[in-house]
């Protein structure tokens, strides 16, 4: 900037002051104008003027140093007065002995004034080095020139004249003294005010006792006071032209690095607290500097958190008489960009991105929210995981600061409800991101959402739920209901829940409604914000984990081919393709240590395992609240309650899938965290699956207990100590288990058939360790003796088997016989390269089918081999001896049949294929059901039932050595038991072949033991229709409902039979 003449700095400070004393509604800030009054020397008492005296003094240099006296111009410290300085009259101001001191020490105290003044504002009336010089800026005035001056040339001087000509000469002046300011004149402007507070801060401290005094202390405070008023009119631009993005630039730099004394800001805050608009104009522009810079942040830098830090120190300023406003919080609020309209179907995405709260919860590790972590997160993996955890630290830092801020948003009066209706937009606009396959682009991203629920997770931490009104997901006025009202409810569906919502509001229904208070918005929002968080991030790193294997085995295929497509046209597209789906692989793999390390933060997860633990326990208070201290099934809820039945069925899944997740990835995390309360949770709602609609919401909570098992995940020892410890494990879960095995055999979904066997494997493993346990086995004995449930179960687990076995050995037949072809060199290579192909294909699903089909026969014929040795009664009940035994011996034909060897394969421990462990366990359950009923059962076997085939069993168990001699011997006396029988029946079929056909089954065209009449009018035998039943509860002629107390015994009919029979013997 060029040198200004005289002329025209006078001139422009004029027409700034001409400015400020129209446009400024605060006096007190308001620069002061100068006027020059003779007048003799005079200090008044109330420190409001300094006046140099009348007669002639020394000159004393202006030495800032204040070892030698000095005299200063009037120093107006008044704060409440006008600027102007009006004419005294000198008669009524007339020195007098009680006003006037004339002794060394009043002398003294006027010297420190003027050297405080001096001091603190650097200034000098003559050259002086590091000061600034004001020689020129009344050069006519010899007072300034010249210390030994005449009475009738004293001159009056504010202190808002001596900083703002400070200020003039620095923003104007080509001699301004260039070795204190650096930067350009209005940062030189800022600079200086600072630098002025802190060396009168400084003098303070200095010059304690002194600074005590009343007249040093009425300067202080009026230099206090006239400092902020300069700093404000620099921010609001009336000191200079308009203010440039750089100058608060630099404010902010000076916020974030400390360099602005905390005391000075926060009285410029008081200052202008009182004056909304000039207070929003002057720091509006703040607030969006910081959010800008923000952006900026890297989590993989350990400066990422200035800018929050800085919004957190500003929110925590505080003004009122206690102390209770929040002057920032209030002021956010009301930035044009606080909430945001949106413009395009992408709402949840614009949130994230234009609001004014939304970049500082974008800050995550995640690969697509910051590529600087992918690439630090690129080294070795000996040193991956220390940084892994220093990055987790400092996401953890971020959240911390996060919840400050929002604690101040909700803690302060003034924006609490614009900050719940902020969280409840969020949640609204991004509702999508909880659904299985949603579009990225429309939704904020995973790590804008773990942090909010991180922050909610911190604001319900010491919220008890005593304080939180269940009903709140229906209540009117909630910011949720909305959402609810769209979900799957838990038991009911959505007419019904419709219906319980307005019969609620009907008066006559006796329901009040809470007010909504905090703590319980709090808490259903939080509720809300973890479910589009964490699942929904975890589920999208699942999905890419997919796609990565499934680029990377296109990759393989491709380039395995590569000498059949090379020389054809199509080889630059495949090359193409290759590079492309290289380029996918590369991608996910950066991505993948990111999202890793997002998800599986030890910090999070605990947060999520208290809060969950608090779901849990709402939802136990609702459903049951004497189950929380049950001790038998007696407290087990029969039905849901009309509340629990509303709410929505995530309420409950979340939990479960987030557990399933957790143990899964971090079971040491989930032993320390999970309480008694989440087990008793977990354990009622699996032996209450009446209370669900889903079967698919019950199987996910068995689920959970499969996956506590030591020998599914080993660090769950103390776990599964305590889920076999629990009152309701001990009396409940067994027979919960077994009916439920039974249940899902039809569940309503396309995918049943084949869902079954997984639900039913994880039920296998559960009762396999409960087995182990002698209370539980006790209870299973009994649920086996007395439990109705247990025949349907059994029915059940028999026909599992079949099934299972017979597609194990059918794939393995299949695997053999490729197997075979393959081993042939010559015919195989004669094959067409699409037939072997396509054989090849067959043959990789063959063998994945099979392991998958083995692992879940393994476990149904344990079960039934351990269950058959402890408690062989139920088993030999008539609906179910029959079947038991043909499975038993179709698949003993299987094994030791002429096609056994078909099921010969390479690598039979990859799938899992264990013939002599099989035929071990089925020969045993022949012995363990060894008796009469059973023997005529299996001669009753007319497919299946060879005696040729028990001795060839027996043949290969002795050369094999499956078994002892003790073993062999009693398997050869069950065989010829059997045969015996079948003898005997041959001859009994022969002699009743001539029965009445209305003595004769319908279905089975047997002749009837114990006849029954059904509801259509039918009449079978017992034992044939209660088979039925067992695996459809409906009358085999009309396809109504039946069930077995429906059966009207016709005891007519049965003595006739009975006496026919014996006639015929």
């Amino acid at each position: 900037m060029s040198e200004l003449t005289q002329e025209e700095i006078r001139q422009r400070r004029l027409a700034r002051l001409a400015v400020m004393s129209s446009g400024m509604s605060s006096p007190s800030l308001s620069p002061a104008t100068t006027s020059a009054e003779p007048s003799n020397a005079l200090f008044m008492e109330n420190g409001s003027m300094l006046y140099t005296p009348s007669t002639p003094v020394k000159n004393y240099p202006m030495d800032i140093d204040g070892t030698t006296p000095r005299k200063i111009e009037a120093v107006d410290m008044d704060t409440t007065t006008p600027r102007k300085v009006e004419a005294m009259d000198t008669d009524e101001c007339a020195v007098t002995p009680s006003k006037v001191q004339s002794t060394a020490d009043n002398f003294y105290t006027e010297n420190f004034l003027y050297s405080t003044v001096t001091r603190i504002l650097r200034i000098s009336l003559k050259p002086e080095k590091s000061c600034i010089i004001l020689s020129s800026v009344w050069p006519s005035h010899p007072v300034l020139t010249n210390i030994s001056y005449m009475e009738s040339n004293c001159v009056v001087l504010t202190v808002s004249d001596l900083i703002m000509e400070a200020l003039d000469l620095i923003m104007y002046s080509v001699d301004k003294p260039t070795e204190l300011f650096q930067e350009g004149s209005q940062i030189n402007c800022l600079q200086y005010l600072i630098d002025c507070y802190s060396r009168m801060e400084e003098h303070e401290k200095k010059y304690s006792k002194k600074c005590s005094m009343s007249a040093v202390k009425e300067l202080l405070v009026k230099i206090k006071t006239e400092l902020c008023a300069a700093l404000a009119l620099l921010l609001e631009g009336f000191l200079t032209e308009p203010v440039k993005k750089n100058y608060y630039n630099m404010l902010y730099e000076h916020l974030k690095r400390h360099t602005l004394p905390s005391e000075f800001f926060f009285e410029l805050v008081h200052h202008l607290e009182a004056d909304t608009v000039r207070f929003k104009k002057i720091f509006s522009p703040l607030l969006l500097v910081i959010r800008k810079e923000s952006q900026k942040g890297s989590v993989s830098d350990s400066s990422h958190t200035a800018a929050l830090q800085v919004l957190c120190d500003l929110c925590e300023c505080r003004t009122g008489a206690s102390s209770s406003i929040r002057p920032f919080c209030n002021l956010m609020i009301k930035l044009g960009n606080w909430l945001v309209e949106p413009l395009t179907e992408a709402t949840g995405r614009e949130f994230a991105k234009f609001t004014f709260l939304g970049p500082f919860l974008c800050t995550s590790l995640f690969a697509e929210d910051d590529s600087r972590i992918a690439e630090k997160l690129q080294t070795s993996t000996s040193e991956s995981r220390p940084m892994v955890s220093s990055l987790q630290q400092e996401l953890e830092l971020t959240r911390n600061l996060l919840h400050k801020v929002f604690y101040a948003l909700l803690a302060n009066s003034g924006s609490r409800e614009a900050t719940l209706q902020w969280i409840a937009i969020a949640l609204k606009r991004n509702e999508k991101r909880s659904m299985i396959n949603v579009e990225s682009r429309l939704v904020a991203g995973d790590g804008f959402f773990l942090n909010l629920a991180a922050v909610m997770h911190q604001l319900s931490l010491k919220i008890k739920l005593d304080k939180v009104d269940k009903f709140y997901p229906f209540h009117p006025q909630s910011r949720i209901c909305s959402s609810v009202a769209n979900e799957t409810k838990i038991r009911v569906n959505s007419q019904e829940s419709q219906q319980w919502v307005e019969q609620l509001n009907q008066p006559e229904s006796g329901h009040v409604w809470q007010e909504c208070k905090f703590p319980t918005e709090c808490w259903f929002m939080t509720l809300h914000a973890q479910h589009l968080a964490y699942l929904p991030a975890a589920r999208r790193h699942q999905r890419r984990m997919r796609a990565l294997k499934d680029y990377q085995k296109l990759v393989d295929e491709m380039q395995n081919t590569e000498t059949e497509w090379s020389q054809t046209p199509a080889a630059r597209r495949n090359r193409e393709l290759i590079a492309m789906w290289q380029e996918q692989v590369k991608k996910l793999l950066l991505s993948k240590p990111c999202a890793e390390a997002a998800l599986m933060d030890e910090k999070l997860i605990s947060n999520y395992m208290h809060f969950n633990s608090m779901a849990a326990e709402l939802e136990m208070q609702t459903l049951c609240p004497e189950i929380m201290f049950a001790t038998s099934s007696s407290t087990l809820p029969s039905k849901a309650t009309a509340l629990f039945a509303n709410y929505p069925e995530w309420y409950v899944e979340d939990i479960a899938e987030f557990l399933l997740l957790a143990l899964q990835h971090m079971p040491q995390i989930v032993a320390r965290t999970m309480d008694q309360m989440v087990m008793t949770w977990l354990l009622t709602l699996v032996c209450s699956a009446n209370c669900f609609n889903n079967p698919y919401l019950v199987a996910k909570l068995v689920e959970v207990l499969f996956m506590m098992n030591p020998a599914v995940q080993p660090r769950t020892e103390t776990l599964h100590e305590r889920l076999l410890t629990h009152p309701i494990s001990q009396s409940s879960l067994p027979p919960a288990l077994m009916k439920f095995y039974a249940d899902v055999e039809s569940t309503g979904a396309a995918s049943e058939f084949y869902d079954k066997f997984t639900i039913r494997f994880h039920i296998s493993i559960i009762l396999k360790s409960l087995w182990q346990s002698p209370i539980h086995r006790e209870t299973v004995i009994q649920e086996l003796k007395s439990g109705k449930q247990f025949v349907k179960f059994i029915n059940m687990l028999m026909n599992d088997t079949t099934f299972l076995l017979d597609e194990s050995l059918e794939s393995l037949r299949r695997i053999h016989e490729v197997q075979e072809a393959m081993e042939n060199r010559a015919s195989w290579d004669q094959q067409p390269e699409e037939q072997k192909e396509t054989r090849l294909r067959q043959l990789a699903t063959d063998e994945r089918m099979c392991k998958s089909y083995l692992t879940l026969a393994r476990e149904t014929v344990d079960m039934l081999h351990y269950l058959t040795q402890h408690v062989p009664d139920p088993f030999l009940r008539p609906e179910l001896i029959d079947r038991l035994a043909a499975m038993l011996n179709f698949n003993l034909q299987q094994l030791c049949g002429p096609k056994c060897k078909h099921f010969k394969v390479k690598n039979a421990d990859n799938y899992g294929w264990e013939p002599r462990r099989v035929l071990d366990q089925l020969t045993d359950i022949y012995l363990h059901l060894d008796s009469d009923v059973f023997a005529q059962a299996l001669a009753a076997d007319e497919r299946s039932f060879r005696f040729e085939l028990f001795e060839e069993a027996a043949v290969r168990l002795e050369r094999a050595l499956i078994k002892a001699p003790l073993q062999i011997a009693h398997w050869r006396e069950l065989s010829v038991k059997a045969q015996r029988i079948v003898l005997q029946n041959q001859k009994r079929e022969l002699d009743f072949s001539d029965a009445p056909e209305e003595f004769r089954d319908p279905l089975m065209d047997t002749l009837m033991d114990d006849p029954v009449l059904l509801p259509s009018g039918k009449v079978m035998d017992r034992a044939v229709i209660l088979r039925h039943l067992l695996n459809s509860s409906t009358d085999p002629f009309n396809r109504q409902p039946l069930t077995e107390d429906m059966l009207m015994p016709v005891e007519d009919l049965k003595l006739r039979i009975v006496a026919w029979k014996q006639k015929k013997e």
